[in-house]
């Protein structure tokens, strides 16, 4: 099983970096255009990440959002917000200065900007803005003046966070960030990155042992009922081995990416999904997967009453780090970690 924490020694060639990058821009709301951020077509998309060293698979939409399914990872589109997270050696934070043209082009701009992710597993193997977090941090504030925290013991699992509202008042200080809009901008947030995966649970993932399509094995895994009721579900099968999902529910998005090897398996789950507790659909998430380990990061908004502990105890699990920061940006953020007994 691969180390999971940063400075893993395995081969390079068989140290694939699982936990993602990930990009939430929220931007200005205008009237110039409902549309916003989705008039920028798919060719457009793709251009961007070109630049970040992913390509898109496929793409589907419904009212709120458009979903694009990625080689590594996920791009989620709503008319003023956008989602983007990506794994392996990938230069995310490349895309910026495209997405500031794009969002030029659809007469807005950068509102706010959040950039999170779990400690890497293999730091070496990064592309050099992505080689820690203080790099990430500086190559940033070349763009933002934010501010980076990291949730959870800098030497073991912990979470990195970086936060910067551009919006500012007529004195020239910080404004309040935008309300959330009804299909845009959801402040809550779960995200569950799995190690040491069940190896029965993983051949599934094996296109040669896949019980068919990507849609066949999405229903008989019993990933489907993780997806809540979707009505977009897009789906993919990486061949030998891996599978991605995207969906929509409405204005909220779900995504699984799943890497079955054996040496080093990994599982990430995430929605943005608006529920007063996320302790049953995380406790079903790991059901299915069956981990040895697993690290839970919840965001919420400051506008919810957040009291003691977002999830209960999991069974013949021990919650070796739980770590939390409240108030300090216009989120909640509570970092976990879960190891086998």
């Amino acid at each position: 099983m691969a180390p999971n924490v940063e400075g893993g020694v395995l081969p390079a060639e068989l140290s694939f970096e699982g936990p993602e990058k990930k990009l939430e821009v929220t931007f200005e709301v205008t009237s110039k255009d409902a549309l916003g951020m989705r008039a920028i077509g798919r060719d457009d998309w793709q251009t961007l990440c070109t630049v970040g060293e992913c390509s898109i698979l496929n793409h589907v939409r419904n009212d709120h959002a458009d979903s694009y399914l990625l080689s590594e990872s996920s791009l989620f589109v709503y008319p003023f917000r956008i989602m983007m997270k990506t794994c392996g050696g990938t230069k995310l934070l490349r895309v910026i200065p495209l997405l500031k043209e794009y969002a030029a082009r659809c007469g807005t701009r950068v509102a706010t900007i959040m950039f999170s992710r779990k400690n890497y597993m293999y730091p070496h193997l990064q592309p050099v803005e992505h080689s820690s977090f203080e790099v990430e941090k500086e190559y940033l504030d070349r763009y933002f003046a934010g501010e980076g925290r990291v949730v959870g013991p800098e030497d073991g699992e912990h979470w990195c966070v970086y936060y910067s509202n551009l919006l500012r008042d007529e004195d020239g200080l910080p404004a309040a960030p935008p309300p959330p809009q009804p299909a845009a901008a959801r402040s809550d947030c779960m995200e569950i990155m799995m190690l040491g995966l069940d190896e029965e649970v993983m051949q599934q993932f094996f296109k040669k042992h896949a019980a068919g399509t990507a849609w066949e094995v999405t229903r008989k895994t019993g990933i489907i009922d993780l997806l809540l009721g979707a009505d977009q579900v897009d789906d993919f099968l990486f061949d030998p081995c891996g599978y991605s999902v995207n969906a929509l529910r409405d204005d909220a998005y779900f995504t699984i990416h799943i890497t079955p090897e054996s040496h080093g398996s990994f599982v990430s789950f995430e929605t943005n999904v608006s529920v007063e507790s996320y302790d049953g659909l995380c406790h079903a998430v790991v059901s299915l997967f069956k981990p040895r380990k697993f690290s839970v990061a919840v965001v919420r908004g400051n506008d919810r009453k957040v009291d003691g502990k977002e999830l209960s105890n999991f069974q013949g699990f021990e919650e070796k780090i739980s770590s939390r920061v409240d108030g300090h940006w216009p989120y909640h953020v509570h970092f976990s970690h879960y190891a086998v007994e």
